[in-house]
């Protein structure tokens, strides 16, 4: 059972969609919702949509509850960190991406100090490839025979 309750919080249906891929991945998450900031919403209409989540027993009953947001001071971080200054519980990560979503996702037992570490290791994932880059890379299958697209 994992120690963590997990909030994704976007523009639009990032969060929602992207949460749709990762379970493509790994199959079905529990302990996790997502939040949409849409025309016409406020910060307001978005602290209560986190708010009312955070009240579920599924996140009371956690030690943390990770705010994982789209961008960076974008409405949906705003307001992640609105309520992050109010409750220690909360960790705000934002810019979150697939591959993230993934590391964090991946663990059933998480504190701040690991949730950091996994940030880190998730940056090292993000790279620039080529085809060229990537015949350097043994995990990478061999295309050179193939025909041009």
């Amino acid at each position: 059972m994992k120690n963590y309750y997990t909030i994704l919080l976007s523009h639009g249906l990032f969060a929602q969609e992207a949460l749709g891929s990762v379970e493509m991945i790994m199959g079905e998450i529990e302990d996790i919702s997502t939040i949409g900031l849409f025309p016409g919403m406020g910060i307001e209409d978005l602290r209560l949509a986190v708010l009312a989540v955070m009240d579920s027993e599924a996140a009371k009953s956690k030690d943390l509850v990770l705010l994982l947001t789209d961008i960076p001071y974008g409405t949906p971080t705003n307001v992640a960190l609105l309520l992050e200054a109010k409750n220690p519980k909360i960790v705000v990560i934002t810019g979150f991406n697939l591959p993230l979503l993934i590391n964090v996702l991946e663990n059933d037992q998480m504190d701040k100090q690991q949730i950091l570490e996994l940030l880190e290791e998730s940056k090292e994932l993000m790279k620039t490839l080529s085809v060229e880059a990537a015949k350097n890379n043994e995990n990478v299958a061999d295309t050179s025979d193939e025909e041009e697209l």
